[in-house]
């Protein structure tokens, strides 16, 4: 009798009987073991179930990539050290150069197709491409079903002068110049608009930079350090080049779209997050640092 007031009381159950009969005792004894045992099966059952739930909702589960060979079209020109599709640059620039160690990380296969700038809003429907490097959702009116990539670089949008008019203000400018296809600086919008700035467009980076030297341009719309690498290339004297301190000079990133492919973007983007050290070393090696 006093074992079983002693389970009762390690059960936490109130004693209220006084218990004579042994049959009876036997049997109160059984039935709290079965009591106890049920309990502790409902009980780790819960706990089994309870885990099951938490650590499903805890795990992401990422698509499979497919096993492939990926076309990726990249825009037909010379934007070196950024990026180029010329054979005369076995590198291709940063930006291919980031692109191709992220493939071979991730034993991805890539194939680079130089396409026309000036057909780039249809090379996924006219050229069967499985990405558009580089993109940004500012260069499209209709993006409908594009998915894009974090940014893997992030550089500014300066306007690239000759030193004597690295002071001039917005207003002031009336000739600017850049790539054939490449969409203008969303500060320059208004006097666009109002038809009190002109874009002069040429697909030669040669011919540019020739342009700005001749005063043709008072202002070129693109990246200083290709601006200067192209005129280092013609001979003229970089030190006279100079960034418009006036004039806005927002940071613009470079991206990779697909339609179909979002699960290599996801493998893309982790790489990029985790690969900082690398993007930092490959900007200073291409002297592409955005900092300016």
């Amino acid at each position: 009798m006093q074992n079983i007031t002693g389970y009762l009381r390690l059960t936490r159950l109130p004693v209220y009987l006084n218990v004579k009969s042994y049959s009876f005792t036997v049997v109160l004894v059984q039935s709290l073991r079965c009591l106890a045992t049920g309990v502790f099966t409902l009980t780790l059952a819960s706990a089994l179930l309870f885990f099951s739930v938490f650590s499903m909702a805890d795990t992401k589960i990422e698509p499979t990539i497919v096993s492939k060979t990926y076309l990726v079209g990249v825009e037909d020109l010379e934007y070196y050290p950024l990026y180029t599709s010329h054979e005369k640059y076995p590198d291709k620039g940063l930006l291919i150069t980031l692109i191709k160690e992220f493939a071979r990380q991730n034993s991805l296969d890539f194939e680079f197709i130089a396409l026309p700038i000036g057909r780039f809003s249809a090379w996924f429907e006219s050229d069967n491409i499985d990405f558009r490097l580089p993109d940004n959702p500012h260069w499209h009116s209709d993006d409908a079903g594009l998915i894009f990539s974090k940014s893997i670089l992030s550089l500014r949008t300066a306007t690239v002068v000759l030193d004597s008019r690295k002071d001039w203000k917005l207003n002031q400018f009336t000739r600017i110049g850049t790539l054939h296809g490449f969409v203008p600086s969303p500060h320059w919008q208004a006097r666009i608009n109002n038809g009190a700035l002109e874009i002069k467009s040429d697909s030669s980076m040669m011919m540019l930079v020739r342009m700005l030297y001749s005063d043709t341009v008072e202002g070129l719309d693109l990246d200083i350090s290709v601006v200067k690498h192209y005129a280092d290339k013609l001979g003229q004297d970089t030190e006279k080049l100079a960034l418009a301190k006036k004039v806005k000079s927002p940071r613009l990133g470079y991206s990779m779209s697909t339609k179909h492919y979002p699960e290599v973007l996801t493998a893309l983007n982790q790489f990029v997050d985790g690969r900082r050290d690398l993007i930092e070393e490959l900007q200073k090696k291409y002297q592409l640092d955005g900092s300016y």
